[in-house]
């Protein structure tokens, strides 16, 4: 091909035809131009595809990392209700010699602790992502945003915890009954746990330390979630039944409607261990809430529409004695309707 084009230069230059010969080398040059801008658009393309490929396998690891996540965040907060039910008994002075015994998890209360441990390095990566990403999935990177700047109070908070762990180690390790198995030290052990008001102290720092820690599990687990709907209603047609059938997949379930006119939750089965609720608006309104707490509205919660996000927590007690009332509320402040909320509770206004 390039002789041709050599041969058809030489002959007008022979012929004396520059004329000619001009506008044939600026079509020659054209044609060479057109052709490197082909070549380009199709390396863009390939590159495009190749990096449109590249989300979408990141898009579905992150999804089975937030369903491995949200498994291990409820397994570790069984734990800690564990551990605030029994760390709760000895403040309160209600164990007694044979609990020790019969019961060789009480031995290490102040020092037993288990760290949430979230895969995320699909969020780091989809975040990277967020320029080229289709427009489909930029809720799901601004939700994955959220959830890495949870990760960053959670592992804030581990490092307090860790702090006290290794100062109650240090303090414990003074004791020879801490080393020693024989009979002798286990009186004594037993002994310094029911009688030592230290020990009283350091039961207390470490229960409010349980309390907190618990505190940001939970916030991080309704994030995490929120992400991985995201994921869903992004990748398919994903409405409100197909959202009710996954959060009750992960053992989620509904707030109970309440009357208007109720202020406080009793009854005993609503009195549950309090932790960060998922609230989803899938209408194209904004919407109000506000947060009751022993008949008191003390904040009001504003979701955007198709907006999903966790709600405020309180400090009140892994098992807390204050009950939470969310009340949906036109533009007036007048209440359209009241729920109920409960451990594991999700919230869904439609």
């Amino acid at each position: 091909m390039i002789k041709f084009f050599r041969h058809i230069r030489k002959s007008l230059i022979e012929k004396n035809k520059m004329g000619k010969y001009f506008k044939y080398a600026i079509g020659e040059i054209l044609l060479v131009v057109i052709g490197i801008l082909i070549a380009l658009q199709i390396n863009n393309w390939n590159e495009n595809k190749k990096i449109e490929n590249e989300i979408t396998q990141t898009i579905s690891d992150l999804e089975n990392d937030l369903t491995y996540n949200h498994k291990e965040a409820q397994r570790i907060l069984k734990f800690y209700y564990q551990l605030d039910s029994l760390t709760k008994l000895g403040i309160y002075k209600k164990l007694k010699k044979e609990d020790y015994y019969e019961n060789n998890f009480l031995d290490y209360i102040t020092t037993n602790w288990d760290q949430l441990r979230p895969k995320t390095s699909n969020i780091i990566k989809l975040i990277d992502y967020e320029k080229d990403a289709k427009k489909e999935y930029k809720e799901v990177i601004e939700e994955a945003k959220l959830l890495r700047d949870q990760k960053v109070d959670l592992d804030s908070n581990w490092e307090h915890v860790t702090k006290v762990i290794s100062d109650e180690l240090e303090y414990m390790s003074q004791y020879l009954f801490t080393s020693a198995k024989d009979s002798i030290n286990k009186e004594a052990k037993i002994n310094f746990f029911l009688h030592n008001p230290e020990y009283e102290k350091r039961l207390y720092k470490s229960w409010s330390m349980n309390q907190v820690y618990y505190d940001n599990i939970s916030r991080y687990m309704a994030v995490n979630l929120a992400t991985l709907l995201k994921i869903k209603q992004a990748n398919k047609d994903f409405d409100t039944s197909q959202m009710k059938q996954l959060l009750a997949h992960y053992n989620m379930k509904p707030f109970k409607k309440a009357a208007c006119s109720e202020s406080q939750i009793t009854t005993q089965q609503y009195r549950k261990y309090r932790a960060s609720h998922l609230i989803v608006n899938t209408t194209k309104d904004s919407m109000f809430l506000n947060l009751y707490f022993d008949k008191k509205a003390t904040s009001q919660l504003i979701l955007e529409p198709y907006q999903m996000a966790r709600s405020y927590s309180y400090f009140v007690g892994v098992d807390g004695n204050q009950n939470v009332l969310y009340e949906q509320v036109d533009n007036s402040g007048n209440c359209i309707k009241k729920f109920r909320a409960i451990q594991n509770g999700y919230l869904i206004i439609e």
